[in-house]
């Protein structure tokens, strides 16, 4: 059984305008279903962010995180009755010979096992109202989704990316008025077997759990399969506001902001999020500093990929899609 530690980071005005010059998908409303969100990911985590406005959805995944445990799917003595397969598939007994495939020859269980969501980072503003000027879009140049509004005359603007050298996922909000930014952050997922949330110091919330038993079956086939679920995993949702208050509760971390912006990493493995951590520690949780390691390496990253473009950007309204 493999464990994988996640870890999520929060640290606390202007809200900046986008590059028009960039590749971008434009959207003028929230995600709906999944495959509306915008995806992100660093080659090991990847994430689907909705671009809600009173809670903001980023589904998270791990690379291995799988229902069932390593195994052989071979079906023992196969190889017998292969000769009696080939002999009734030469009379033209089709039929037959499938059910003796099903029963003798075929791999057991009949299907691989199914990669499985690890959960979702659930960001709750209360009270924020109705939005306009909405626009919520993903820079393809940049590898950056942003999520931009309107909301009792105060402009809000959250950005998402991943980080492959820090191995982790970074939000950033912000707002151009201080103190606009109140907020309950929290972890959930979908696995309900073994799955605790609690609060595990005065800056982090953790989500223990184990992958739930995965069942399947197609009865117009004659197959079925099960997969016991022993893969466990640990969530970790960390916070450093600068200018606010921060509780960590077992259902979630509240957050007060006086100033402007908090920001949010969800890191992927446990070296890298572990040093992390340390450096965070140890520059006392300085914002600019942490997001400029950060946003750096993202920047040195894609910088070979990011040489001037002409300027494509793709809209899409009411399910429709068009180019600008």
């Amino acid at each position: 059984m493999r464990k994988m530690i996640l870890g999520l980071l929060i640290l606390g005005c202007a809200v900046a305008g986008a590059d028009e010059n960039r590749l971008r998908l434009i959207y003028d409303e929230p995600a709906a279903e999944w495959t509306d969100a915008l995806p992100l990911g660093n080659g090991s985590m990847g994430a689907m962010v909705f671009g809600g406005v009173n809670e903001e959805r980023i589904q998270f995944n791990h690379d291995t995180l799988w229902a069932g445990k390593p195994r052989s799917y071979s079906n023992p003595g196969a190889v017998e009755v292969l000769p009696e397969l080939r002999e009734l598939l030469f009379d033209g007994k089709q039929k037959d010979a499938e059910d003796l495939a099903m029963e003798r020859f075929m791999s057991k269980p009949m299907r691989q096992a199914p990669y499985q969501p690890f959960g979702d980072l659930v960001l709750e503003f209360p009270d924020l109202g109705t939005a306009t000027n909405y626009q919520r879009a993903l820079d393809l140049d940049g590898a950056l989704a942003t999520t931009e509004f309107t909301a009792g005359g105060i402009a809000f603007k959250r950005s998402v990316f991943a980080s492959h050298p820090d191995g982790v996922i970074a939000v950033r909000l912000e707002a151009d008025q201080p103190g606009a930014l109140n907020l309950t952050a929290r972890l959930t997922t979908l696995h309900e077997k073994a799955t605790v949330i609690d609060r595990f110091d005065g800056r982090t919330l953790r989500m223990n759990g184990v992958v739930d038993d995965f069942k399947r079956e197609n009865k117009k086939k004659n197959w079925k399969s099960f997969f016991e679920g022993t893969v466990e995993f640990e969530a970790r949702l960390r916070a450093e506001v600068e200018g606010g208050t921060l509780v960590v509760e077992d259902n979630g971390i509240k957050i007060k902001t006086f100033f402007c912006h908090p920001n949010f990493f969800i890191g992927s493995n446990k070296n890298r999020t572990s040093e992390f951590f340390r450096i965070v520690k140890g520059m006392n949780g300085k914002e600019v500093t942490i997001r400029g390691i950060l946003r750096s390496k993202h920047n040195d990253r894609y910088a070979p990929r990011t040489a001037p473009s002409q300027k494509l950007n793709i809209t899409v309204s009411a399910s429709r899609c068009r180019t600008c």
